[in-house]
């Protein structure tokens, strides 16, 4: 009974922490609105970064540090349908809706994951002749974010409910 009572409690706890982080308002080192927290990912490397929830894209994206003072949307590999980067746009394994930045574009993951063969990819504007079978997304375009691509730190969580501001760096 005891351990039933304690796993009871820790889902009770895991529930009131889930709806309240909900309801944390991600900022910008220059009180730009950038979403609301969604998940976080930390490493000993480079590929730290935080996933916010962003309600005009109704979509997920990443934010990732370049220095302890400059953020931005996480960019992703892009992958096409033809060779010469021409075609259907797809991205591997992410969620749905999930946003990513290439080459000063934002897409959307939409639809099912699927199977295609991917025959050119597209990385920062540089397109390479590929052949593979990939799993993947399907990708829309969607309008640039109402804040600038690349925004300053540190980022600031705001819990709606009135508690303060908690300002974290992100960086190293």
């Amino acid at each position: 009974m005891k351990t039933l009572s304690w796993a009871i409690g820790i889902l009770i706890v895991f529930f009131a922490s889930s709806t309240s982080l909900a309801q944390v308002k991600v900022l910008s080192g220059n009180n730009e609105f950038l979403g609301y927290y969604h998940t976080s990912h930390y490493d000993s490397g480079v590929n730290s970064y935080i996933e916010v929830y962003n309600p005009t894209w109704n979509a997920v994206f990443a934010i990732s540090p370049h220095s302890l003072d400059m953020f931005c949307v996480t960019g992703d590999i892009i992958l096409f349908s033809q060779i010469n980067c021409f075609g259907n746009l797809y991205m591997r394994y992410k969620i749905v809706p999930y946003v990513i930045s290439n080459n000063g574009n934002f897409y959307r993951t939409t639809g099912d994951m699927q199977i295609i063969t991917a025959r050119s990819s597209s990385a920062n504007g540089t397109c390479t002749n590929i052949n593979e079978n990939v799993t993947v997304h399907q990708l829309e375009v969607v309008s640039p974010p109402s804040f600038t691509e690349y925004f300053s730190g540190p980022l600031k969580f705001n819990n709606e409910s009135g508690m303060k501001t908690v300002v974290v760096p992100l960086g190293n």
